[in-house]
C-alpha cells in the first residue's frame, strides 16, 4: 500500500522469518502514516496464518476499505514516495548475494557429499585397532 513490505527487518533472512512466521509491523510511520486503520485491517487480516482463521476471497472483497474505494481505471499512482528511496543498484546487489549464498550453500552440500563418498570405503575398512575411533586417511 505504500511501496513498503509490513516485516521490516535488519537482514534478508530475517525478513525472510517475519514473512514465513507473519510477524508484521506496520513501520516505519513515515511510510505507513498515510494509510487508514482500515487498509491495514485488510492486510492483517490476510496475512494470519491459520487458514481457518484467515479472511476468505469473498470475505476480503466485501471488506470495507474495499467498498469504499473509487473504481478508477487507471492514473492513479500506487508507487508514491517510494520511487525516490528505491536503489537498484543495492536491490541488485541484494539480489547477487542471495544467489551467491544458494550457490555456497549448494556447493557445501555438494562436497559433503562427495568428502562421504570418498572416505565412507575407509572407515568401513578400519579394524577398530585404535580403540574404536574411525581414521581417516590424510588428503594429499
Amino acid at each position: 500500500l505504500c511501496g513498503y513490505l509490513p516485516f521490516d527487518s535488519d537482514s534478508q533472512m530475517q525478513e525472510l522469518q517475519n514473512i514465513l512466521s507473519a510477524t508484521f509491523k506496520f513501520e516505519p510511520d513515515e511510510y505507513w502514516f498515510d494509510i487508514s486503520d482500515e487498509a491495514k485491517d485488510f492486510i492483517s487480516k490476510l496475512l494470519i496464518l491459520d487458514p481457518k482463521k484467515r479472511m476468505t476471497a469473498k470475505e476480503a472483497l466485501s471488506h470495507p476499505w474495499l467498498e469504499k474505494l473509487p473504481h478508477v481505471s487507471g492514473g492513479v499512482d500506487l508507487m508514491r514516495g517510494s520511487k525516490e528511496h528505491f536503489n537498484p543498484r543495492r536491490t541488485f546487489k541484494k539480489a547477487v548475494d542471495a544467489i551467491r549464498l544458494i550457490n555456497r550453500v549448494s556447493n557445501l552440500s555438494k562436497s559433503k557429499e562427495s568428502l562421504l563418498a570418498e572416505y565412507a570405503p575407509a572407515a568401513e575398512d578400519s579394524t577398530g585397532e585404535d580403540g574404536g575411533l574411525l581414521v581417516f586417511p590424510r588428503a594429499e
